[in-house]
């Protein structure tokens, strides 16, 4: 029964990676994780173990659990691993069949095709939704189940560790990126997928906006983008001199007075976000930081949850391998 279950669910940790790393679906990406597309099911019951480990490392640190914590901790995620075995056998024959489009799609284009581009976002965002329901590779479903277990002011650290992290770690990706590109004579088009439009996914995601709210946060997307990639071509003699400097500080001081209007184009993109979302679906957000199903209680060394509901609570999408 676990190997039949257990087939489809690279779909998803295949899914979890390349949607949220590659600034489009790239060569690299899809070149380490095709080869294990049909891996046989006792490798991916090993990932799943693994990823449980992962969480169990992560949560530790960045909420600061105690050892009492930490075993509540680990049986909620056991539990989140069974219903993730339901949940893969639901969507088994969808995302395989969507998976396989897509990998023949990513084929071409690595081999210089022309490929129908919106179809291939289209079977991103189908992927994606499976994927946001994910109980346990959704790591923003995970943690807020986590989450429930806490107390509000140890969730309130432990948020703000982790945004820090993952904009940081967001923002060194894009300049990355862009830079190899620069090295590579590639300039990055602003219909290009990047970090920009995951940040704008997971805002969508996270506010649950509705088709008429997206459309608008895309057109700010591209707006924005567009300005982003005019301002870098103006300075692309500028960023190549800077990728010629040896010292590593000095470089990196060259390299932060270039992107600082790029920062500040971030900056505004987020504040156009902002006034996107209703009273309402903000006041929704807000909320889930304090909000706790009636039959649990804050974990600490006196007290265990007698019952935790197992409803996705969709906080955002962002991938657990990176976070």
């Amino acid at each position: 029964m676990i190997r039949g279950l257990l087939k489809p669910v690279l779909v998803v940790l295949w899914l979890s990676a390349p949607l949220a790393y590659a600034q489009g679906p790239g060569d690299r990406n899809w070149g380490r994780l095709g080869e294990s597309f049909f891996a046989d099911p006792e490798v991916l019951e090993n990932r799943i173990d693994r990823s449980v480990e992962r969480y169990i490392e992560r949560f530790t640190s960045r909420y600061d659990l105690n050892d009492k914590q930490v075993e509540q901790v680990r049986n909620r995620l056991e539990e989140l691993k069974a219903d993730e075995l339901i949940h893969v056998e639901l969507y088994r024959e969808e995302r395989q069949l969507l998976g396989e489009e897509l990998r023949e799609l990513w084929k071409k284009r690595n081999a210089g095709e022309e490929i129908d581009t919106e179809r291939m976002r289209e079977i991103f965002d189908q992927l994606r939704k499976i994927w946001r329901d994910s109980p346990l590779l959704n790591s923003f479903h995970a943690t807020s189940e986590v989450e429930k277990l806490l107390p509000a002011d140890q969730v309130a650290k432990g948020r703000e560790r982790r945004e820090k992290s993952i904009r940081e770690f967001q923002k060194r990706q894009e300049e990355r990126m862009w830079l190899r590109r620069v090295e590579q004579g590639r300039l990055q088009g602003s219909g290009d997928r990047d970090w920009w439009d995951r940040h704008v996914e997971i805002f969508i995601d996270k506010y649950r906006l509705d088709s008429f709210q997206q459309s608008s946060a895309y057109s700010i997307l591209r707006t924005l983008k567009q300005e982003r990639d005019r301002y870098r071509e103006s300075k692309l003699d500028e960023y190549k001199e800077a990728l010629k400097i040896d010292n590593p500080d000095q470089r990196s001081v060259r390299m932060s007075k270039l992107n600082k209007p790029i920062d500040g184009l971030f900056e505004e993109l987020n504040k156009r976000l902002n006034r996107i979302p209703t009273a309402a679906q903000k006041e929704l957000v807000s909320k889930s930081l304090s909000t706790r199903p009636a039959q649990s209680q804050p974990a600490s060394s006196s007290s265990r949850p007698s019952g935790v509901t197992t409803q996705p609570a969709h906080v955002d999408t962002q991938p657990a391998s990176r976070e």
